[in-house]
């Protein structure tokens, strides 16, 4: 299914040209959509209006990491996301403003 969005792959390979092109459009609001890695918190990287932050393998960042992605928006929304329940993952839950969901089963086939 075609949204009609145009993502932006920003990670720490990306270099010349590309990466200004990158870096440009997160700026000035025209990236709707950017995927990367440690690369998106770096201090050169701003963003127009970022709304949700989404992190997958949470456990692989830090807490000063979270905090600085969260610093390039005005309060955006963020969804950490882990398979296995790791203490510090349940530490946050249980003493910080953090939600949990459980996903026990994958979708029905055919759902997208």
């Amino acid at each position: 299914m075609d949204l009609g969005l145009d993502p932006r792959l920003l990670v720490g390979s990306l270099s010349g040209p590309r990466r200004k092109e990158v870096l440009r459009s997160l700026a000035d609001g025209t990236a709707p959509i950017v995927v990367g890695t440690h690369a998106l918190f770096q201090e050169q990287v701003r963003f127009r209006n970022l709304g949700l932050v989404v992190v997958d393998e949470q456990h692989r960042f830090g807490v000063e990491q979270r905090v600085a992605m969260m610093e390039k928006g005005l309060a955006p929304h963020v969804l950490v996301m882990s398979a296995t329940p790791i203490p510090r993952s349940m530490a946050m839950v249980r003493f910080a403003d953090l939600d949990l969901s459980v996903i026990t089963r994958r979708p029905p086939a055919g759902a997208r």
